[in-house]
């Protein structure tokens, strides 16, 4: 079964609940996999999850410019740069990928702020 909002629901879950990420996106990369339990493994719109609750900034601090691409996929649309010596405030985290104002940025490429 695809991933799609008109699925049966086979889980709900609570703002803070902890949910295991099983490392799998759907093709589009708007649904990641969790494991649910009881419920086993289902998928959750990737706007709902996150690995860290606190937001937090990064720096380009290698590279001439840094990819930010519109969905957290190395295939993904490039909508922006982040140049070297910039920051960003990253909002959301998802199995290597940082959720920027912008778009999402592979976090392997910026270091985090002190």
């Amino acid at each position: 079964m695809n991933p799609s909002k008109d699925a049966i629901k086979t889980a709900f879950f609570d703002k803070g609940d902890i949910l295991p990420l099983t490392g799998r996106w759907s093709n589009d990369h708007e649904w990641v996999e969790v494991y649910a339990g009881e419920a086993g493994n289902c998928w959750v719109k990737r706007e709902y999850v996150t690995e860290r609750m606190d937001s937090f900034y990064v720096i380009n601090t290698e590279y001439s410019k840094v990819k930010i691409r519109k969905r957290p996929s190395d295939k993904a649309k490039v909508i922006g740069h982040l140049r070297k010596n910039k920051e960003v405030e990253i909002t959301q985290v998802l199995l290597g990928w940082g959720k920027c104002r912008q778009g999402w940025i592979d976090l392997y490429y910026v270091q985090e702020e002190d």
